[in-house]
């Protein structure tokens, strides 16, 4: 009876291990995490990040992306082998290479031991600016890369030229308290109330508008 008993359980036993979910496939662990590509994503600092053979990052695959394998012998990644700018960065024998964008942001290309990077003819960028976005004057004043424009609303109940003042637009730049340029034709006639006085374009001999006075002595001192 006993036996009998030991034979069911032998038969049954890899029954029950399938109805459970065993394939028989062995687990070989998680799936090697991925690095570069167009996020420049990097690896832990015992890793490299190594690509496909059809696939250089330095040599027109910019948004090629690898995979993070150990580093072998535990030696000191090269310099171009890291795929990303804040790692790049964070080595003093190693140079980033890559173009400028818009804010503060940053077309990381390659990294490169220090000295050896590439000259690199970077494209022009055009960046929208921010100075129209600032829909009133203390958001623009608030901006050091703006400053605020004003005008006579003729919405006051005044008569005297330039005494109601309403603000205008935050434009780009400093103001420029006098004219650039002379001017070919007539330009109209700006009336700038008290503490206010015309502003002026680069290249332009007629007023943008008026700003108040402190923005002149700033651009001045």
């Amino acid at each position: 009876m006993r036996a009998s008993k030991i034979l069911l359980l032998v038969f049954f036993l890899p029954l029950g291990l399938l109805a459970c979910g065993d394939t028989g496939i062995p687990v070989t662990g998680t799936a090697p995490k991925t690095c570069g590509g167009i996020a420049g994503l990097s690896c832990p600092s015992d890793q490299i990040c190594v690509y496909d053979e059809g696939c250089d990052p330095l040599h027109g695959g910019a948004d090629c992306a690898g995979v993070c394998k150990p580093n072998p012998g535990g030696k000191t990644v090269p310099c171009e082998s890291i795929a990303d700018a804040t790692s790049c960065r964070g080595r003093s024998d190693c140079e980033t290479a890559g173009c400028p964008q818009c804010g503060e942001s940053f077309s990381f290309i390659g990294c490169f031991s220090l000295g050896k990077g590439p000259q690199i003819d970077c494209p022009a960028v055009f960046c929208a600016s921010t100075c129209l976005t600032h829909g009133a004057e203390a958001g623009c004043n608030q901006d050091p890369a703006c400053h605020a424009v004003f005008k006579d609303g003729n919405t006051c109940d005044c008569n005297t030229p330039g005494c109601c003042m309403l603000f205008d637009r935050c434009a780009d730049g400093s103001a420029i308290c006098g004219p650039t340029t002379g001017a070919s034709e007539p330009c109209p006639m700006m009336a700038c109330g008290v503490g206010f006085t015309p502003s002026y374009l680069i290249g332009e001999a007629c007023a943008e508008g008026c700003v108040r006075n402190t923005e002149c002595l700033d651009a001045d001192q």
